[in-house]
């Protein structure tokens, strides 16, 4: 976009009552009695519409306007709008705009537009939910005296002109238009963002304070966790030193075997499961799968934490074609209670632990060791060494002694390398077959809809 150094966009939206909560009264009259406001789904367009535009120009705003009656102004439909990417809202909401036609409203968003000032282009959806007349944006251009393109299927700024794409029945029409100007989208434009917890948190004054506290306890927990790893080494040395004088120094030659066995089996958990079940539902091929993924698997495998490898696995997920609102979702939810790399961790230093201990395990045990593994690395933090605190709850389900924690507690590190490593790809393979899912899911419905 050379010849423009920022811009001012100001997308339009009409906040109407959600379809869902519209009854069917029994003199068969609509009910709008306990419909809530919502924004309206073509209008979503062309806040997202805004928001891209505004993020290709460094300095660039992107601001929304509405008018409506008084029942408007309220802080969830606010912060609905500003979580989609827009820097500011601009509401007039009195009850004098109830009901207005097309040509009154246009007359409201240029009062509006007027009131920002420096506006270089007006971004209005196709239509509304409730009324799909397609005359806003022609009569707010018209208000404003600028040139209005509708029906846009794409929209580029070059400089001081805009390039709109129309796709017409039989022919695709480039148009381009001076800045300022009006533009009306379809709803192919641009797909909606989806706005995640941050967002929400972030568009809302109200909500800073809660946001502030919750940080800031994520951040006492985090240095508490810190200074329990820093005084770790002692602790550990503490433990095994009577292991070692009851039992001789023999007994530390085997945690080369349960370094080499956890390996393999983690390993084989990755190859086997997840790149079967990428290849299975994703149709993606195993080595496409870990090639895109190999960065995040890198840096899981140096910092031993799921949650710190979470921006690089989303960033990961982007590159193998997952979209930002499966990831943004899928994700930090795996972060936070898939642990297969743990509960396989938990397994083999359970087994480990009984045979240095001399103690023979039934089939049964086995089978509470399994499933106590399974459902305690749901509960395992995704910080470093929280998945040994977990195997004392696994050790005591099957009467094992925990002092032997103190055996593997010295390898723990190198062992909560790799499991974090099986952990974070467990997480992406799960983005990539739900991403998959959901595409076939549309994919369905748009041929039902042709």
């Amino acid at each position: 976009m050379k010849g423009r150094l920022k811009m001012k966009i100001a997308a339009a939206f009409k906040v109407v009552p959600d379809d869902q909560d519209i009854k069917v009264a029994g003199d068969r009259t609509l009910d709008y009695s306990k419909a809530k406001n919502t924004i309206s789904v073509y209008d979503l367009n062309a806040l997202e519409v805004a928001a891209q535009l505004a993020a290709e120009v460094e300095g660039s705003a992107a601001v929304a306007i509405t008018a409506g009656p008084a029942s408007i102004d309220e802080a969830k439909l606010k912060k609905s709008a500003l979580a989609r990417g827009v820097d500011e809202l601009f509401m007039t909401a009195d009850d004098a705009c109830a009901g207005m036609d097309a040509k009154a409203t246009a007359a409201e968003l240029a009062k509006l537009v007027a009131q920002i000032g420096d506006v270089d282009l007006v971004v209005c959806g196709d239509g509304s939910a409730d009324n799909y007349a397609q005359q806003v944006d022609v009569q707010l251009a018209c208000k404003l005296g600028w040139p209005v393109v509708n029906a846009a299927t794409k929209v580029t700024c070059k400089g001081d002109v805009l390039e709109v794409e129309r796709t017409l029945e039989d022919a695709v029409e480039v148009v381009e238009v001076a800045l300022p100007a009006v533009v009306s989208v379809t709803p192919d434009v641009a797909e909606p963002r989806i706005p995640g917890m941050k967002d929400i948190l972030a568009a809302g004054k109200k909500a800073q304070p809660v946001a502030d506290f919750v940080n800031g306890m994520s951040e006492v927990c985090i240095k508490i966790m810190h200074m329990i790893i820093s005084i770790a080494p002692f602790g550990v040395f503490g433990l095994i030193a009577p292991v070692v004088a009851t039992n001789g120094p023999d007994i530390l030659l085997p945690l080369l075997k349960l370094i080499l066995v956890a390996y393999l089996a983690m390993i084989l958990h990755m190859v086997v499961v997840y790149s079967g079940m990428v290849k299975a539902i994703a149709k993606m091929g195993p080595l496409t799968f870990f090639k895109g993924q190999v960065r995040a698997m890198t840096f899981a495998f140096a910092s031993a934490s799921s949650v710190g490898t979470l921006p690089i696995n989303m960033e990961c997920s982007e590159k193998l074609g997952v979209r930002r609102e499966v990831s943004s979702f899928v994700l930090p939810l795996g972060a936070t209670i898939n642990m297969d790399g743990t509960a396989i961790y938990q397994g083999v230093c359970a087994i480990f632990i009984a045979q240095v201990f001399g103690i023979d395990l039934t089939i049964g045990q086995q089978c509470v060791i399994v499933m106590t593994a399974v459902l305690s690395s749901i509960g395992t933090a995704g910080v470093p060494g929280s998945g040994m605190i977990m195997l004392a709850m696994v050790l005591q389900s099957v009467g094992l002694p925990v002092e032997g924690i103190a055996l593997v507690a010295g390898v723990d590190r190198v062992l909560d390398m790799m499991r974090t490593v099986v952990n974070i790809t467990g997480d992406q393979s799960a983005a990539v077959c739900v991403d998959s899912l959901e595409k076939r899911k549309e994919a369905r419905k748009a041929a039902k809809a042709a």
